[in-house]
């Protein structure tokens, strides 16, 4: 597909620098974002049904009350199996003239594109559509606590285990935990063991 074919039908999707530049290198095929609305903490668990004319849904149920189970509450995560997602990213530019923080080449910027005091590096969140580059397929969703990752999930996050000199070991587990509290700064921490969706995908070529 071509990236206006792309832009017609993507929905937008944000990862910081180092989470681009892990997309990018290939290390990245999968995220974990929490599960919204946020729920209380003695909140059940998730079953997944489908239902033949809406396709697969997610069913909540509250374990402590008990008509729970008659009347399940539905929540649909935010991209489905199939979805395309544009990556917002760290970004600057005018027009279509477009340079990403991801590239680590903005030490060069002063020559390439003059007025520095205009050009400033600005947050994912306000990337226009236009400026998208990055364009991730859906291969799999599902649902989870925050903490079932495994060291092999750990790794498919694009994170990398510390170095045998550090005192926290070698673990790309402890390495994701860190980064989702640098990331998720409240009460949906690591300790707090949210659940969360996790999206696998793979990157489209343009």
């Amino acid at each position: 597909m071509t990236k206006s074919e792309l832009l017609e039908i993507a929905k937008p999707i944000l990862f910081n620098t180092e989470m681009v530049q892990a997309i990018l290198e290939g290390r990245k095929t999968v995220t974990r974002r929490l599960v919204k609305p946020k729920y209380k903490k003695d909140e059940g668990g998730f079953q997944v049904c489908t239902n033949k004319a809406t396709g697969e849904r997610w069913i909540e149920k509250h374990d402590w009350d008990e008509g729970s189970f008659d009347n399940p509450r539905y929540v649909n995560p935010p991209y489905r199996k199939g979805d395309i997602l544009y990556v917002r990213e760290t970004w600057m530019g005018t027009g279509e003239r477009f340079y990403y923080k991801a590239d680590g080449k903005h030490h060069k910027l002063d020559n390439l594109i003059g007025d520095k005091p205009f050009f400033k590096w600005k947050p994912s969140i306000h990337m226009p559509k236009t400026a998208a580059r990055i364009f991730l397929k859906v291969t799999d969703v599902r649902v989870e606590r925050l903490q079932d990752i495994t060291e092999e999930g750990a790794v498919a996050e694009g994170v990398k285990a510390y170095g045998s000199n550090n005192c926290s070991g070698t673990s790309a587990r402890i390495a994701f935990a860190e980064l989702w509290d640098n990331i998720e700064k409240s009460k949906y921490e690591w300790r707090a063991n949210p659940w969360v969706w996790v999206y696998e995908f793979e990157r489209i070529e343009i």
